[in-house]
């Protein structure tokens, strides 16, 4: 997935240029430093890391597992 313009706002932003530009931050710092993201809107896993890439960020989802569970026994 790719975040292509992170500065995007929408109508419920009250500031939309404050907004453009935590949401820039918040993805640059997120990427600088390796986060690992929870975003409620992206598909499973929804966890994972943006990466910086030219203007934009990709998005880079955790990889995951069921091995080793168990089923539950009723």
């Amino acid at each position: 997935m790719r975040f292509p313009s992170p500065g995007v706002t929408i109508q419920f932003d009250l500031d939309a240029s404050a907004a453009a530009r935590q949401r820039r931050k918040a993805m640059a710092e997120a990427a600088a430093k390796g986060y690992l993201v929870a975003a409620a809107h992206i598909s499973f896993p929804g966890i994972g890391r943006v990466l910086s890439d030219g203007k934009g960020f990709d998005w880079v989802p955790v990889n995951h597992s069921i091995a080793g569970l168990k089923p539950q026994t009723p």
